[in-house]
């Protein structure tokens, strides 16, 4: 076997859906979509707001003068092996810095960055998939806590999903589902979203669970991803 991986072009891509959408009628894709995937709809990436917070964290403990730089370094922050080049990489343990002794400050933070966002016209194609009949590439995981997926399903069709935006109501996932669904595997914004490296380490049991069934039946596709 050979490492080299097979890249597509974007035309390319849409020619290989097409022919498995039409031809391959016991095939399904399952839609994994990251930050990228909402930029365009105004919210922030994750190395945006990283630099966000690590420069409110400078100006809070010693001011504007000192070049961010200088100050964001493993011994200040108190992150092992911390690199501020790499700094979008240590984007959980920042966050954990930033916000651990105030979590709820932190949910407050993440609510406002979304709160004026509209799905951009890239959803309206992604809904237009979720609510084909009958059912097929109606699957959504994704570890935004947006709702711009089921923002898009109610502006551009006549259905609505089922949001599964925390590990206990992971037992309502179901492979063969009528409607769409959308797994928020760090959580709904609303219900205490898992942004801190603690959290993140690995997913709950009951998503692992969840989401071993669903990629029996399901081909992954990843958009928004770095």
């Amino acid at each position: 076997m050979t490492d080299q991986k097979n890249e597509f072009s974007l035309q390319g891509f849409a020619d290989y859906f097409e022919f498995v959408h039409e031809k391959m009628l016991d095939h399904k894709f399952v839609w994994m979509l990251g930050a990228g995937a909402s930029l365009a709809s105004g919210i922030p990436l994750g190395s945006e707001l990283v630099d966000r917070w690590l420069d409110e964290m400078k100006i809070r403990e010693v001011g504007k003068d000192v070049p961010i730089k200088k100050w964001a370094t493993a011994k200040t922050l108190g992150i092992k092996n911390f690199k501020y080049k790499k700094r979008a990489s240590f984007y959980s343990k920042i966050y954990d810095r930033r916000f651990k002794e105030y979590p709820e400050e932190g949910y407050a933070y993440l609510e406002d960055v979304m709160a004026n966002a509209d799905p951009s016209p890239g959803y309206s194609i992604l809904a237009g998939a979720l609510a084909e009949q009958p059912a097929r590439h109606n699957a959504v995981v994704t570890t935004n806590f947006d709702n711009l997926v089921a923002d898009a399903l109610s502006i551009y069709t006549d259905t609505f999903p089922f949001v599964c935006g925390h590990e206990s109501l992971t037992p309502f996932v179901r492979v063969a589902m009528r409607r769409p669904m959308v797994c928020k595997i760090h959580r709904d914004l609303l219900l205490a979203p898992q942004n801190d490296w603690h959290s993140l380490r690995r997913l709950r049991d009951p998503w692992g669970m969840a989401l071993r069934a669903l990629f029996e039946h399901y081909t992954p596709l990843f958009l928004g991803y770095g």
